[in-house]
């Protein structure tokens, strides 16, 4: 059955307690540890046994999870913190531009689709200046605070994944929140580090393209935007392609957007008369789970900081 998103939680939460949910529910949005400990069943012992339905195929005998590209290691489906698998994964998603092909090209007059970031800006620019046979404008993208994250996140991750193999020093190929924060507050990293301020060059650059606002926009907002040809585009998954095509009265053309090259905007930056520096929070409270960074003592040697002393509540969660 199909909810809509915006009751979504509060539907999934009723069905549990009333004991009149579906024998079969999607993971994900609304579905906390504690709600899928009291109510959804493990599927463990299960995964690890061979799928009947693969009898006579190549994959006869293997293990279902084992017929996963992930092995069903990955959130929703298996849990972290309870230590087992809840779920089993439908379908492989990806993100992707998608855009009005006949406003695309009467626009742009013809078809070629941008290859490199500078020609997605220069796509972008182009749409700012066209206007329409009665004067309208075209907003090159449709924004929200659901689906401009992946692309806005993207562009800022494309300059800081080397960083972020710096600052972990447990050496799992990455870094958690509390091993970034640790770095910021033993300054191995700060707001004017050359990736960070490309990354945050690149968002500003691209959020210009976005109707002003956006960030208090939902998704079905950006959706109105973009099948009412108010917008050229819109980034989201591919779980929203068939919904678009059956609501948008033209023809609709996907492309994947090229990410630059790390620091390819740091000079840029630094030409700025003033650095990019957004806001970091020191104290963060979502949904009664409170997090508190106290820097109380740094002692330094030679060129940097070197120790610091961090007081942390048990219960953390990402504060930017």
């Amino acid at each position: 059955m199909a909810i809509p998103e915006r009751i979504w939680k509060n539907w999934l939460v009723t069905q549990l307690v009333g004991k009149t949910a579906p024998e079969i529910i999607q993971l994900g949005q609304g579905s906390t540890t504690e709600i899928i400990a009291r109510y959804f069943e493990p599927l463990t012992s299960e995964v690890e046994k061979p799928n009947p339905y693969n009898r006579g195929t190549d994959l006869e005998g293997v293990a279902w999870r084992d017929t996963f590209i992930d092995g069903i290691t990955l959130a929703p489906s298996d849990s972290d913190d309870l230590l087992d698998v809840f779920g089993v994964p439908s379908a492989i998603f990806t993100i992707r531009v998608y855009y009005n092909r006949e406003l695309f090209r009467e626009i742009t007059g013809g078809e070629t689709l941008p290859t490199t970031y500078d020609e997605f800006v220069a796509l972008c620019q182009k749409v700012e200046a066209f206007r329409t046979a009665d004067g309208g404008r075209i907003l090159p993208i449709a924004g929200s605070k659901y689906n401009a994250p992946y692309m806005l996140d993207a562009l800022f991750q494309s300059q800081t994944q080397q960083l972020k193999l710096v600052l972990g020093e447990t050496a799992n190929l990455g870094a958690n929140t509390e091993e970034v924060a640790m770095a910021y507050l033993t300054g191995n990293w700060t707001w004017e580090t050359p990736s960070v301020q490309s990354g945050l060059g690149l968002m500003s650059e691209v959020g210009r393209f976005l109707q002003p606002g956006f960030l208090s926009l939902g998704r079905d907002d950006a959706l109105f935007y973009f099948v009412q040809q108010k917008a050229l585009m819109i980034a989201s998954g591919s779980w929203d392609a068939s919904s678009m095509k059956i609501q948008a009265p033209f023809e609709i053309g996907a492309f994947r957007m090229s990410l630059p090259d790390i620091h390819m905007r740091a000079a840029k930056c630094k030409q700025s008369a003033m650095p990019v520096r957004p806001f970091l929070p020191i104290s963060y409270d979502h949904n009664l789970s409170k997090i508190t960074i106290r820097k109380k003592s740094v002692s330094t040697t030679g060129d940097g900081p070197t120790r610091a002393s961090v007081a942390t509540p048990s219960t953390s969660s990402p504060w930017f």
